[in-house]
């Protein structure tokens, strides 16, 4: 049994028979003592029954793709939702079948590729994609946000940059990282109001260790690319469109796609959006920090 801790959300983890007792590297960091109190319950069986091998060929009613391959698709259930997850990487990429409540608060995760007795192969019982499934789905039970995006922490000020793929979130971020700033991450992240009214930006769980991070929301930048470096505070109807446009949304629920357009309008309610003109250069830091010093 092991817990660990995302975004101020408690997991439980446990798993039985022969699957790997011990949580993949990149849990490692996250994992907290014990405790009483869990939100999430992630039980990891053996195998699938035969009489729940229909779960396997229910409709889908949401997928991921990468490439052109099947990662996951989700198909509703009597008592919830079924999450589906293909090898796509390797032959030791885990398949499984997930069950789990209308809550999102109990996940079984049953696998479909376990290995023959006689293999002694290594088994996370939770990787990815399904656990960047499990903490998305814990985003529709609390005011948070799962968004594509990478973020700094420049000294009490979590600066989050954003946009379409290949537009520069890694490398303007990784500026900052070289001029000795604290990287949060530059992928994936999760932003939720906690009990004092505050958004805090939070790290999450990467295919490589990384050590658990988080900085209050200070501002939120849309990157384009540009000959020339230039900043534009946009009004609320297209600060919310815009980030809402690069959040981690699935929208075959309408109640979800309500409860993203009104957490995304209560942070922005309070958080500035900028739609910067970035250029891969260092004087990023400096034109940010000068024209954010103008404004005041």
């Amino acid at each position: 049994m092991h817990f660990f801790r995302v975004a101020d959300v408690v997991y439980k983890l446990t798993a039985e028979g022969r699957m790997q007792r011990e949580p993949g590297n990149c849990l490692q960091p996250y994992l907290i003592e014990p405790e009483q109190r869990h939100d999430v319950h992630i039980h990891v069986h053996e195998s699938l029954p035969g009489d729940l091998s229909f779960l396997n060929d229910l409709p889908s009613i949401c997928d991921g793709n990468l490439d052109g391959q099947s990662l996951w698709s989700v198909a509703k259930h009597e008592e919830g939702f079924v999450i589906r997850t293909y090898q796509h990487f390797s032959p030791d990429d885990q398949q499984f079948v997930t069950v789990t409540d209308k809550h999102f608060t109990r996940f079984a995760c049953y696998p479909l590729n376990f290995p023959p007795e006689d293999e002694q192969r290594s088994v996370a019982p939770v990787s990815f994609p399904l656990l960047s499934l499990i903490l998305y789905y814990q985003t529709l039970s609390h005011p948070m946000l799962f968004v594509h995006a990478s973020a700094v922490c420049d000294g009490d000020k979590g600066r989050v940059f954003t946009g379409v793929s290949g537009v520069g979130k890694s490398t303007i971020s990784n500026t900052w990282y070289q001029a000795g700033y604290k990287l949060i991450n530059d992928d994936r992240l999760l932003i939720r109001k906690n009990e004092e009214g505050r958004w805090i930006v939070h790290n999450t769980p990467m295919v490589y260790p990384q050590v658990p991070a988080s900085v209050p929301l200070h501002a939120v930048y849309l990157l384009r690319q540009a000959p020339e470096y230039s900043l534009r505070k946009l009004r609320s109807a297209e600060a919310v469109t815009r980030v809402l446009s690069n959040c981690i949304l699935q929208g075959f629920d309408r109640d979800f796609l309500q409860h993203h357009l009104r957490t995304v309008t209560d942070m922005l309610s309070e958080t500035p959006v900028y739609e910067f003109g970035n250029l891969p250069e260092p004087g990023v830091i400096d034109f940010i920090r000068e024209h954010e010093a103008h404004r005041q």
